[in-house]
């Protein structure tokens, strides 16, 4: 079932939480809705659900298949919502709280039964019907949380940062379970979070909030490797900026200069650049390569350091105001003071506006 918004705005007071948007999710895919606190993230899902607070004025509409939602109470919408808190009954049992929505359709009995316990074998809860929400630990609560969600067999669903209150080894593993459900029963889903790895991992396509405005719509990796602006860049992982002018265009894309005479060039369309003015050029550090070996930017290695899996080096190259940073996951050959070769591709290299002039 496909959900699609259009040109929605919703406003507490005169102020516009949401401005203008528009989005469409496919049947069977997952749209991650990405941004900081504050960007409108759950009053789009909220919007999407019917479930606004009393006194919100709305714009715009909301379809779901070529169902328009507009008046139409959440009730009536079969959209669950899945928060990050579990918002379990405390006093019912993991079986009582997974039925619960199918006993207040007064669903036959024998039919409840089959269809909670079809649903709490898909999320592996099959051996704890009996406990109670606080017999239960985080990652198992939030499962239960999401069996009631699914008992409905509803063809969207919505999830405000379902993870989100759970440690990483359990983040990790239920986020995996999500992805492995959707992927069986086909359902569609928006997936709110601020996590962009988190986005990036079980999300076929992403849409980028700032203050209630939508800043970009796309395939995760066209969004990642593809910036529209230079919030989107710093948003959506770690990138280089290095400010420079556009000096010329030739048939492979665009030469720019940096304040300190370092020619680079960029293997993108020109259409929309403008000679003689400043950009940011964004380059993800997994795309910059440092070696001994000549042949690239020569520069000094100020810093080298692991985290995690994940080994981070920063070179200061003359003509860059600021050191390139690089990542890989192989042990690193180089460290602090090491004279080194700094190179990327062309084709890794997106002119930003520069918001700053």
């Amino acid at each position: 079932m496909t959900i699609e918004v259009r040109n929605l705005t919703v406003r507490y007071g005169p102020s516009p939480i949401l401005k203008d948007i528009s989005l469409r999710v496919d049947a069977g895919q997952v749209l991650a809705v990405l941004g900081p606190s504050g960007s409108g993230k759950t009053t789009l899902l909220l919007a999407i659900a019917g479930l606004l607070p009393h006194g919100a004025t709305v714009s715009g509409s909301v379809l779901v298949g070529e169902q328009d939602f507009s008046g139409v109470p959440a009730s009536e919408r079969n959209i669950p919502m899945m928060f990050q808190s579990y918002a379990l009954f405390p006093n019912m049992t993991v079986f009582g709280n997974v039925s619960f929505p199918l006993r207040v359709r007064n669903l036959p009995g024998s039919e409840m039964k089959a269809r909670t316990n079809e649903v709490l074998s898909l999320v592996h809860l099959s051996d704890k019907a009996s406990r109670y929400p606080h017999e239960l630990s985080g990652g198992e609560q939030q499962r239960a949380a999401l069996a009631r969600s699914l008992v409905l067999k509803p063809q969207a669903m919505l999830l405000d940062e379902p993870v989100g209150a759970l440690d990483k080894h359990l983040r990790d593993a239920l986020l995996g379970e999500i992805k492995e459900l959707q992927r069986q029963i086909k359902i569609t889903m928006l997936y709110v979070t601020h996590d962009q790895a988190e986005a990036l991992y079980i999300s076929n396509r992403i849409a980028v909030l700032k203050d209630g405005a939508l800043q970009q719509l796309g395939d995760s990796e066209d969004v990642y490797s593809k910036p529209a602006n230079v919030f989107v860049a710093r948003f959506l992982g770690q990138v280089n900026l290095i400010r420079a002018t556009l000096r010329a265009v030739d048939g492979k894309g665009g030469i720019f200069l940096t304040s300190g005479g370092l020619e680079l060039r960029s293997c993108v369309s020109t259409d929309r650049l403008e000679m003689s003015r400043s950009y940011l050029l964004a380059i993800r550090p997994e795309h910059v390569k440092v070696t001994g070996d000549r042949g690239g930017l020569p520069g000094t290695v100020e810093e080298s350091r692991c985290i995690g899996g994940e080994h981070q080096c920063f070179v200061r190259v003359r003509g860059i105001e600021q050191p390139i940073m690089s990542t890989w996951r192989s042990t690193p050959e180089v460290e602090a003071g090491d004279n080194v070769s700094v190179s990327w591709s062309p084709l890794a290299v997106t002119p930003l506006e520069d918001e700053t002039l």
